[in-house]
């Protein structure tokens, strides 16, 4: 009887196994059409435009990134920020000239971790959180979570 599961079941994990390795060729990336989301700090803003600093992770080196447009009036030198952009030169991580295609504000922004009394969050402990990204990135800790 085990045996007969056995030959069943090595048609399907053998089916299973091509199936996952077909695209091993690396562009599963999702930054291939080069589009780049990372946390990053507003290091200035000038009436030339904004530059930003990013690291990708641990202490891995600071990389500049320049852009010409302003952003809104609520953004201010140091805040973190969640920024998606084009590398001019296509290569992330690099310091250079990008093209921001959008930007998000984020909790904390750098600012200290607000007191709250438990009658202020009542329903967060009854709902499931999903950690996305939990990482260093030089004196940071990116941390990118949803409620389900």
């Amino acid at each position: 009887m085990i045996t007969k599961t056995i030959c069943r079941m090595i048609p399907v994990v053998a089916m299973a196994l091509f199936v996952c390795s077909c695209n091993n060729n690396n562009n599963n990336d999702p930054t291939q059409d080069g589009n780049q989301v990372d946390f990053v700090t507003v290091k200035s803003i000038t009436n030339a435009g904004t530059s930003f600093e990013v690291q990708k992770e641990g202490d891995s080196p600071v990389a500049t990134l320049i852009t010409s447009k302003k952003l809104s009036e609520g953004i201010k030198v140091g805040q973190r920020i969640l920024l998606r952009y084009f590398p001019a030169n296509g290569r992330p991580y690099t310091s250079g000239n990008i093209t921001p295609t959008g930007y998000m504000t984020i909790y904390g922004s750098g600012d200290p971790v607000a007191v709250k009394k438990s009658e202020d969050v009542g329903g967060f402990a009854s709902e499931d959180v999903i950690i996305e990204i939990c990482q260093r990135a030089g004196k940071y800790v990116n941390v990118a979570a949803r409620f389900t």
